[in-house]
């Protein structure tokens, strides 16, 4: 099968993504200055054609940084390829992968259908060691508990699990990991 490109909406003319999640930069001429020895020199010179790689955010997506701004790369496939005639908000990876941003994969949708269908699909499970901010694991949620029935204070607890004291607080009042004896 052929790859198939286009310009990315906003960045026409600098930057392609292919129909799988690729983006690229078109080549193009750039132009230096500098000053030498009292000079201004400029320095003239084509880039060539780069694909750029994309790093995982915080919440396990895929995405470009251009200085202070970042895109997701599923957004970018689904507004290049994507029509989205009842204007809805969000982008669904239909096989739950975030890291999957192939045209075929992706769908618009409402808050609402991307919920069920992460819930369909089992993802929605944020508890205890499956939430994605998650810094403890199960077999800390009894020790935390023995520690604080043994008397021990939570700002002591605390930076032994490298979390904060109100975490500890919650662990110990059920109000976090209450699913855990």
């Amino acid at each position: 099968m052929n790859t198939i490109c286009k310009d990315v909406k906003g960045f026409e003319g600098t930057h392609t993504i292919s129909h799988l999640g690729v983006i690229t930069v078109k080549p193009c001429e750039v132009s230096r200055a500098r000053i030498y020895s009292g000079r201004v020199i400029t320095h003239t010179y084509t880039r060539s054609e780069k694909v750029l790689t994309p790093t995982y955010s915080k919440d396990g997506y895929l995405q470009i940084s251009f200085g202070k701004t970042t895109h997701k790369v599923h957004r970018w496939v689904a507004n290049t390829f994507i029509p989205n005639p009842e204007n809805k908000p969000q982008v669904n990876h239909k096989d739950g992968d975030k890291s999957n941003n192939s045209v075929y994969n992706l769908e618009w949708c409402t808050a609402k259908e991307n919920v069920i269908h992460s819930y369909q699909l089992g993802l929605a499970c944020n508890k205890g060691e499956r939430h994605p901010r998650s810094i403890l694991k199960e077999c800390h949620i009894p020790l935390i508990r023995n520690m604080g029935l043994e008397g021990k204070k939570c700002r002591e607890i605390a930076p032994l699990f490298g979390v904060c004291i109100s975490t500890v607080r919650k662990v110990l009042r059920r109000e976090l990991w209450g699913h855990i004896e």
